[in-house]
């Protein structure tokens, strides 16, 4: 195993210049191939599924959808080109915020040959499941909380370790010194530099990280363009510059001394899941938390461990610390705490509650990817067994996820989202015999959003997929709507196989 072990797949790899004397090119280079994608991706959509014997109608079919994800010609860079093209007039004038957040896909534990597919595709955390990493941008309209799309996606693997103890101390020495984009944490500035670069006529654009992106070298990567603000959750207690000096103070020196705002009731959403950092289970009861916060004005220091030149972060920076009462802590648990820096101007209170609502606006990029893994499209289980065919499969995926969170965060109907953004005239002219099929007879029972817009669609999806359609319960999630969407697609094929009959 060499020293260097990160080499992404992301949108930078995929080069779109023309040949000479030609004018337009198609996707993957064949009109039958952008339309086989196309067709998959509503498929997955449709359907809830990215099994291909549940996404194919015939055997002709089916031999496709294989052939198109197996294809040379279908690369995974050129897959995620095409998967994360921002619309630009999407994108102008809005505060966005680009969400980022990397998540593993292990194979299925039952796939055969282990040691032939850890070879062959890497491993994950435990150093033994074969699987690869994937990163995401997802980017949000910070006014409206709705979907824009992805930004960038890159994939990567990590080969098996089969050093010794002493030998992997020396091999992680060894990566150390290694240029910062030959190191996994350059996949935050990577996919952030990816992202923006598309979004150049907005009015703002903030980069959300969690603690994975707290390394100073990605920091500075990502602020070296004045255009871009960050706010990420701080996982060093870092020192900070006072008065042109580094005094040996810290992050939490300078929060210590300063008073508390009074505490306020926010909503914590529940968390289960394996922890990145530590490989531990976290859990997390949903709860009405009373939540106070505290703020500064701070400049970091240069890390003292810092092993390669780096230039220092001359942009102005505010540390936020947000921690809940002990009165509404579970038994068991322990309190939220969470320390955020951001280039967001911090001066008040209110503005301090904006920067916890922004790094909370995380939640969507983890439902994302809860709908790609066990819960929604179970990712995990596929069947291919070519590298390219499962990392196609895993892009193709991710992007059907994200289709589905729209339609979930669309479900207010604030801002307006046309109806056409999602559904078909043929699809439309279905909802609108659903929607009366489950309209009851009570105000309360019935679609209260305009016809034309993609809430009102939702509306209907969601009671397709067993809400109940009240205000009064807890809204549609995610997984509702994917179940909806399955239930849809079914119903468009009984339609049609009845019209032939």
């Amino acid at each position: 195993m060499g020293t260097a072990i990160f080499f992404p797949q992301s949108r930078l790899d995929f080069k779109t210049s023309l040949a000479p004397g030609q004018r337009y090119r198609h996707c993957f280079g064949d009109k039958r191939l952008a339309v086989r994608h196309q067709d998959m991706l509503a498929g997955m959509l449709g359907q809830g599924s990215i099994v291909v014997n549940q996404l194919s109608k015939d055997k002709s079919e089916q031999a496709g959808y294989y052939r198109f994800l197996s294809n040379e010609k279908v690369t995974p860079c050129e897959l995620i080109y095409e998967s994360t093209r921002l619309d630009i007039g999407s994108t102008k004038g809005k505060d966005i915020l680009v969400l980022q957040d990397s998540t593993s896909i292990g194979l299925d534990r039952k796939l055969r040959h282990k040691d032939y597919w850890q070879d062959k595709i890497g491993v994950i955390d435990d150093n033994c499941t074969p699987g690869f990493y994937l990163h995401c941008s997802l980017s949000i309209d910070w006014e409206s909380f709705s979907v824009l799309g992805l930004g960038d996606i890159a994939l990567y693997t990590r080969p098996l370790n089969r050093l010794s103890q002493e030998e992997r101390l020396r091999a992680r020495t060894a990566r150390r010194k290694l240029p910062l984009e030959q190191q996994e944490s350059h996949v935050w500035a990577l996919c952030a530099s990816n992202s923006i670069s598309q979004m150049k006529e907005s009015r703002r654009v903030t980069v959300v990280m969690d603690q994975g992106g707290d390394k100073y070298e990605v920091l500075g990567r990502i602020l070296a363009d004045s255009f871009v603000e960050a706010l990420w959750r701080s996982k060093e207690d870092r020192q900070v510059v006072e008065g042109g000096v580094v005094t040996g103070r810290r992050l939490s020196d300078v929060l210590g001394g300063l008073p508390w705002s009074p505490s306020r009731p926010t909503a914590i959403r529940a968390l289960d899941h394996y922890s990145k950092s530590s490989g531990k289970r976290v859990q997390r009861a949903g709860r009405i938390a009373l939540i106070r916060v505290r703020y500064a004005k701070v400049c970091l220091a240069l890390p003292s461990g810092l092993r390669r030149e780096c230039a220092a972060l001359r942009r102005a920076l505010y540390v936020v610390e947000a921690e809940e009462v002990s009165s509404t802590v579970p038994p068991g648990e322990e309190p939220i705490k969470w320390r955020l820096l951001t280039t967001w101007e911090v001066c008040t209170d209110g503005q301090a509650w904006k920067v916890v609502e922004a790094y909370q606006a995380r939640w969507f990029i983890e439902q994302l990817f809860r709908i790609l893994k066990k819960q929604g499209l179970h990712i995990e289980n596929t069947q291919f067994k070519t590298v390219q065919s499962i990392k196609n499969q895993a892009i193709m995926a991710i992007c059907t996820s994200t289709k589905a969170l729209q339609l979930t965060l669309a479900r207010e109907g604030t801002p307006f989202i046309p109806i056409e953004t999602m559904f078909d005239e043929a699809q439309q002219a279905a909802l609108i015999i659903l929607n009366k099929e489950f309209s009851g007879k009570t105000q309360k029972q019935l679609n209260p959003h305009d016809p034309t817009s993609l809430a009102w669609a939702a509306w209907v999806i969601a009671r397709m997929g067993g809400w109940k359609g009240y205000a009064t319960q807890r809204p549609p999630g995610p997984i509702t709507m994917m179940r909806g969407l399955e239930a849809f697609e079914k119903f468009q094929w009984a339609s049609r196989v009845l019209r032939q009959t």
